[in-house]
């Protein structure tokens, strides 16, 4: 999963595709998936940044 933020970190125009219902998140649960959209969804993006550092 911490790859997958990492991944969607990069490249937010793939968020907006999940968002937008044009992508999806296959390989991770749908409690995993519900955490990454509501995660991105509430604006945590400078938190998740901040924790991939460390």
């Amino acid at each position: 999963m911490q790859t997958t933020i990492e991944y969607l970190i990069k490249n937010p125009d793939i968020l907006d595709k999940i968002k937008n219902g044009e992508a999806s998140l296959l390989g991770l649960s749908e409690k995993q998936r519900v955490a990454i959209n509501e995660t991105f969804k509430k604006g945590y993006t400078s938190v998740l940044k901040s924790l991939l550092y460390w």
